[in-house]
């Protein structure tokens, strides 16, 4: 029940920024794969119609990154943190799997795994000593749910499932 949940509320989001965003034609992509049966890894960009792909060094993870509407997406496996659009925000220790980010908005949506719903209460409880007053906190079916905002006006929202999973979504400007 709670993942339906949360995978409607991660499709909500991920909707409002690609629809929130204007509508030019800047689309850029990188991906950027291995496979256990290739030694080399590749890395294709696509830009004005245009693809380019070259040899790699040898890369451990899948990824791809790609601009579209103005929202910046990442996707793969163990991405990093992504501390240049979280000023002052502490690091999740988790599996980041997907990032986009607004680039009008500054909005920033992370998906991630492998992480314990006690551990996501203790990343609330830093978030709180780092300044961010809870407005909403709830546990449901082994689910956690944090919101917090901070007297600068940003807000944090994080929503963790029971299967180990959840989405985080930063806002630096509640007035945006």
């Amino acid at each position: 029940m709670m993942r339906k949940y949360y995978g409607l509320i991660l499709m909500i989001i991920i909707a409002l920024l690609v629809a929130g965003c204007s509508a030019g034609d800047d689309q850029t992509t990188t991906t950027k794969t291995t496979t256990a049966s290739t030694a080399a890894a590749t890395t294709t960009t696509k830009a004005d119609n245009q693809t380019t792909t070259k040899a790699d060094s040898s890369e451990t993870i899948a990824s791809a990154k790609y601009v579209l509407n103005g929202v910046a997406y990442e996707t793969g496996e163990k991405l990093p943190w992504p501390a240049e659009y979280l000023p002052d925000v502490p690091q999740l220790n988790a599996n980041i799997v997907m990032t986009a980010y607004d680039q009008k908005t500054k909005v920033l949506v992370i998906s991630y795994e492998d992480v314990k719903t006690e551990d996501v209460k203790a990343y609330a409880k830093t978030l709180k000593e780092k300044g961010f007053a809870a407005s909403l906190e709830m546990e449901v079916d082994g689910g956690y749910t944090f919101t917090g905002e901070h007297k600068d006006g940003q807000t944090i929202l994080v929503m963790h499932a029971d299967d180990q999973t959840g989405v985080m979504t930063y806002d630096p400007d509640k007035n945006d």
